[in-house]
């Protein structure tokens, strides 16, 4: 997986166009190597088309592809905190 730390703006808006590209890469980041239900530990689960979320085969419990990260319960777009994230990752290196 592509690390955009430090990558340019139009590479950066290349990638991310729409809160479903944000959701994309928060899931492959987060389940890249396999997933585990938080609550009962089952390796099985179903992909939610519509953002992503995984349900769990066992005792359905539902993981958005936000929930326990830097990203979880924001108010506004997730392609806003994206943009955000990305802005103080820049300057800081800068």
């Amino acid at each position: 997986m592509e690390s955009f730390v430090g990558q340019g703006i139009i590479k950066y808006f290349d990638c991310f166009k729409t809160d479903f590209d944000c959701l994309k890469y928060l899931a492959d980041y987060k389940w890249s190597k396999t997933y585990s239900c938080i609550k009962c530990g089952h390796s099985k689960c179903t992909i939610r088309k519509k953002n992503l979320a995984r349900d769990c085969n066992r005792c359905h419990h539902i993981e958005s592809p936000t929930a326990n990260t830097m990203f979880h319960k924001v108010k506004f777009g997730i392609l806003k905190a994206f943009e955000t994230h990305d802005y103080k990752t820049t300057l800081r290196l800068n």
